[in-house]
């Protein structure tokens, strides 16, 4: 999923477009990964988020 850009929906910054760079699991491995760091929206580092405060981003080419 790293590269995947993605719309937070939840937070401090949602609304804001940024990028994943990593995905895990802290539950199971099974399942979709949970957590997810992407990069910051201030472009200040990168910032760790829930799967559930993310929606992936539909982008025209």
């Amino acid at each position: 999923m790293p590269g995947v850009r993605v719309q937070l929906i939840d937070g401090e910054y949602a609304g804001s477009i940024t990028t994943v760079r990593e995905a895990w699991h802290t539950r199971s491995l099974q399942e979709p990964p949970d957590v997810y760091l992407v990069e910051h929206p201030l472009g200040s580092g990168k910032l760790q988020v829930p799967a559930s405060a993310v929606a992936l981003v539909c982008e025209d080419n």
